[in-house]
Order: C-alpha cells, then sequence, then structure tokens
C-alpha cells in the first residue's frame, strides 16, 4: 500500500511542477512537490538516512540542470533564478525523486548498471515529456537528448550507490517491478504522439514587432469563435512587459466590439520569441512567437501544444499567395491545418464608410 501511495504521491508532484511552469505558476508545482516530500519525511520515512538522500538529490539535481542549461541543452520556459541555475521548481521535483528511491525504485537503485540504464533512457524521456508540455524548450533534440542522457545515467549511478548505503536492504522485485513499471508508464503517457518540440523565430526585434497586427487565420480558442475585424496590439512597458490590447467584432463586421487586455512576458531573452500571455493573474499562457518575416509584414504565433494558433498580418488584407505560404509554415510546424479558419478583415476604408 505504502509503495503505490509513493508511487502516485510522485508522479501529482510530476505532473503538477511540468504544468504549472508551463502555465507560468511554478510556485505552485514546487509547494505540491514539496507537500509530497514533507508527507514522506514526517509519515512515511523519518529517517535522518532519507533526509540525507533527499538532500544530496537537491545538490545532484542542481549540477545536472544547471549544467544541461548552461551547455545549451535545454530552455526553461519559467526562466531561471539566479540567472544560468536550475529553477526552484525543478530542485523541489528533484526532492520529491528521492522520496522514491529506497521505496518504490528501492530494488533497481540497489543495482547500480540497472539504475544507470533507468537514468539514461528515463531521464531524456521525462525531458522530452517536459518539453512536450510547455515546460522547458529542447533547442535541438539531436544534442540535448544524448547530454540528458548522459548526465541522468551518472546521476542516478550516484544516487544508487548512496541509496545502497543508507539502506542495504532491497525491496522484493515484484514490488520494484510494479514501481519501475507504472512510473515509466506515466512518464510515456507526457510523452504520447510527442512531435519535437515547436521551433520558434531565432530572433525577435521586440521594438519592430510592436503595433497592430490583423489576424488573418486562426485555430480560435472559445473567445475567438465567429469574430470579425480582429486586431492584436503590443506596446512594450519600461518594466520590459507588452501591454497587449486584442479588439474585435462578435458575430459580423458590425457586431458588438469586444475588448481584452492581457500582458505579455518575455520568457526566453535570448530569442524574445517565447512569451507568457496573462489575462487572469497568475496564469501566463505558452505564447511562442513562430516565425515573423523580414520586413516584420506577417507572423505565426503559435504553442508548443499546438493547439491555437495566429497567422497575422500588419494589413487587414494579405495576397493568397502569402496566406498559403504561411498556411505551409503552420502545417510543417505540426499544425492541422484543416482546423485553421480565415477571419474576415474589412479594409479600414470601407469600415468608414459604414
Amino acid at each position: 500500500m505504502l509503495t503505490l501511495y509513493n508511487i502516485v504521491a510522485y508522479q501529482v508532484a510530476w505532473f503538477a511542477c511540468v504544468l504549472t511552469a508551463a502555465y507560468g505558476v511554478p510556485w505552485i508545482g514546487a509547494a505540491t512537490a514539496l507537500a509530497v516530500v514533507a508527507a514522506h519525511v514526517t509519515l512515511i520515512d523519518k529517517s535522518p538516512a532519507e533526509r540525507k538522500l533527499i538532500v544530496v538529490a537537491l545538490v545532484v539535481g542542481l549540477v545536472v540542470d544547471s549544467t544541461l542549461l548552461r551547455s545549451g541543452a535545454l530552455r526553461f520556459v519559467s526562466g531561471t533564478w539566479p540567472e544560468g541555475f536550475a529553477p526552484y521548481w525543478m530542485l523541489s521535483l528533484w526532492a520529491a525523486f528521492a522520496t522514491t528511491l529506497n521505496h518504490s525504485l528501492r530494488w533497481v537503485m540497489h543495482r547500480p548498471l540497472v539504475a544507470t540504464l533507468l537514468g539514461a533512457i528515463g531521464g531524456p524521456l521525462a525531458y522530452l515529456a517536459g518539453a512536450k508540455l510547455g515546460a522547458l524548450h529542447l533547442p535541438s533534440l539531436q544534442t540535448a537528448l544524448p547530454l540528458i542522457g548522459v548526465a541522468w545515467g551518472i546521476a542516478t549511478l550516484v544516487l544508487s550507490l548512496l541509496a545502497m548505503r543508507l539502506q542495504p536492504a532491497p525491496l522484493p522485485k515484484s514490488l520494484a517491478a510494479t514501481a519501475l513499471g507504472t512510473i515509466m508508464i506515466s512518464t510515456l503517457g507526457g510523452c504520447q504522439s510527442a512531435q519535437a518540440p515547436i521551433a520558434t523565430a531565432p530572433r525577435v526585434d521586440l521594438q519592430r514587432f510592436m503595433g497592430d497586427w490583423y489576424v488573418i487565420g486562426n485555430i480560435p480558442t472559445f473567445i475567438e469563435r465567429d469574430v470579425y475585424n480582429a486586431v492584436e496590439s503590443y506596446r512594450l512597458d519600461s518594466d520590459g512587459t507588452i501591454d497587449t490590447t486584442f479588439t474585435f467584432n462578435k458575430g459580423a463586421f458590425d457586431g458588438p466590439a469586444k475588448k481584452y487586455t492581457p500582458r505579455g512576458f518575455v520568457r526566453d531573452t535570448e530569442t524574445n520569441a517565447v512569451w507568457g500571455m496573462q489575462f487572469i493573474w497568475p496564469i501566463k499562457a505558452d505564447y511562442r512567437i513562430l516565425y515573423v518575416s523580414e520586413q516584420y509584414e506577417h507572423t505565426i504565433v503559435g504553442r508548443e501544444a499546438r493547439d491555437y494558433v495566429w497567422i497575422m498580418a500588419r494589413t487587414p488584407l494579405i495576397a493568397d499567395s502569402d496566406y498559403q505560404a504561411l498556411l505551409a509554415m503552420v502545417e510543417r510546424a505540426g499544425y492541422d491545418i484543416s482546423k485553421v479558419r480565415r477571419v474576415p478583415q474589412q479594409p479600414k476604408s470601407e469600415t468608414h464608410a459604414q
């Protein structure tokens, strides 16, 4: 029964950390993971050895993720502080992972070779799942996944040797196999049908990107169904955030005027292409600039989940050849373009004539 609890508790911590990081509220996930750890050391295993193992796992996690971050193998969409070090929510996840080492994963961790293989295979799968869910970005899978595999293989070997020293008697093999299978299936579930992380524009000049963008086509959110004259406007504020105004008419060109004023937060300052868009505090929705033309006349905005996309231009109407070219880019990014709809736009002269 305790083994099942240990498995479920870790999975709750993992999904909480990854999903809340993806939505810009990583402190919720970190608090959940720390609650799992606190419950473990106060109710399940009160031994000093268990606390020591958790502390060592935190140090190992700090080294592993900070090294991967500085190597350029990955980027965390929530940002990092201090700069260049693993974010706090990842460290809380390492602490939660440590609670499984001498419990649900005990039989595995008491066999160093098996533990090393688990880390080398399971580590990259877990990070790929995290990228799919939008918590981090892997710029190059060919580079990132082998590096993560090596780092996690070494990390689990170190933790395995320490676990053996602190708790010499392993769990029955059947229980450990059940635990390992459950954890791997859950992780693979996050990767199921996983495409490569969505590519973004290599560099976005924020000053040039500001201003009005007419929505030419989209896979609409629930508020964007049956909209006309949709315009997204950006203004860069002095604090580095983007004051955003989204306006449209509902149901017809002369339908009721609607207005939303979310705020954008640049998460990736190296490219300025990954933002968090906050409609309601404290949630920041994933928002990625996939493409912007050289003259900043056309742009495509999407999401890691590939659920919504926006094709936008500086003018309300564009040539059909330009639209088809942009639509082809959307398809290459991994979207189902059968879901994309044209957004009716009316030239300003016609609007003023009415």
